[in-house]
């Protein structure tokens, strides 16, 4: 959580504003996520069929983060245990 502060006549009012941040861990590494392209960037052994799977599904980065990172994160999982 990240405070914030204004001032007011009054006084000033603190708030508390939420941020989520996403990881991959890959390598033995820990690599922050934010957008498609920093988690193609990390995946970058499957980017190909990553694209395609997120072309397929409809997958939209920008206003879903919270269930389009796990979902790529999950496919790159599924294809590295492919034979």
């Amino acid at each position: 959580k990240v405070q914030r502060e204004r001032a007011e006549v009054d006084g000033v009012e603190i708030d508390f504003e939420e941020r989520h941040r996403y990881f991959i861990f890959k390598n033995g590494r820990y690599f922050t996520v934010k957008s498609k392209s920093s988690i193609l960037k990390v995946l970058a052994d499957e980017n190909q069929a990553l694209r395609q799977f997120i072309k397929k599904h409809k997958i939209r980065f920008k206003n879903n983060q919270d269930t389009a990172l796990p979902r790529t994160a999950a496919e790159y999982d599924r294809l590295k245990k492919m034979p």
